[in-house]
């Protein structure tokens, strides 16, 4: 089938095309548009959702091994209870290789100089973070002591570093001013305060926007105060918004092609087809 592109001859052929494109042309491209909003916003929701559900598992792999510190100290404690002597506070790091180098430090203090919160109050906010658990010793009811175990930061830290790719991690103690992890580049240091800020609530999603950077953010505070008795840490997942947002990109740049080939195409065939079905009116004429 040859096309011929030429000026229509006649005014009806005219009017027949016009109005072609005002009941079907037209009408075409506006759902076209309105298709391609509606994906694009859709692609973005499922962006937000799924950096949310990363941000989730990382926050929840961070309290799993704390929970699981927290199990080895109560095991330990248990199995002392019957042969510790809480006046002699011995060291008992020969214990860490038993128990799987989980804890840096393990001790028993006597109940006059026992600490119970779940932060050693010796760490200075510009020294590098401890963190220590405490737990009763017990025997027959009577308290014998406690044992304090120096948590083993690296390895609750192991949780952080199993990030998605693509993606930077902050880990904050937001009660105690510190930053624990970070892989955010370096330019973005001093911005960090103003990002905390915006995590408010238990968990969320926003963009945050940088001089001519911007990233999508899911934040998720876990929970330590039910079980250890402190406030409690938030976990900050970014991913740069041209990153996140590569596959929208290319989901516009094929679906802009693909529809204005097809627009192109009914365009000719329309053409086509009014030209061959005008030309007794070209005759008459």
């Amino acid at each position: 089938m040859a096309f011929e592109i030429k000026p229509f001859r006649t005014r009806v052929a005219k009017r027949i095309f016009f109005l072609f494109l005002i009941c079907a042309f037209f009408p075409t491209t506006v759902m076209a548009l309105a298709a391609f909003y509606n994906v694009r916003e859709q692609l973005r929701d499922q962006e937000r959702e799924t950096l949310g559900l990363q941000c989730k598992s990382i926050s929840v792999s961070i309290y799993e091994r704390i929970a699981l510190l927290g199990d080895e100290l109560r095991l330990l404690t248990g199995s002392l209870s019957r042969n510790v002597d809480p006046d002699r506070g011995d060291s008992i790091g020969g214990v860490l290789k038993q128990w799987g180098g989980h804890f840096e430090r393990l001790a028993v203090l006597s109940p006059s100089t026992g600490r119970s919160s779940f932060r050693d109050p010796e760490s200075s906010p510009k020294g590098p973070p401890k963190y220590s658990m405490i737990m009763p010793l017990e025997k027959g009811g009577a308290n014998q002591g406690l044992l304090l175990g120096d948590i083993d930061l690296q390895f609750v830290w192991g949780a952080a570093k199993a990030r998605p790719p693509l993606t930077e991690l902050i880990l904050v103690d937001k009660s105690a001013g510190r930053l624990l992890f970070n892989t955010a580049p370096g330019s973005l240091l001093s911005q960090i305060p103003d990002l905390i800020g915006m995590c408010t609530g238990q968990s969320g999603n926003f963009e945050w926007r940088t001089g001519n950077q911007g990233f999508l953010v899911s934040y998720r505070k876990v929970n330590l105060k039910a079980s250890y008795h402190y406030p409690g840490w938030i976990v900050i997942l970014m991913e740069d918004m041209d990153q996140a947002s590569a596959f929208a990109k290319g989901f516009k740049t094929t679906f802009i092609a693909v529809a204005v080939l097809s627009l192109a195409m009914v365009v000719l065939l329309s053409v086509s087809q009014i030209r061959k079905n005008t030309v007794p009116l070209d005759i008459l004429q």
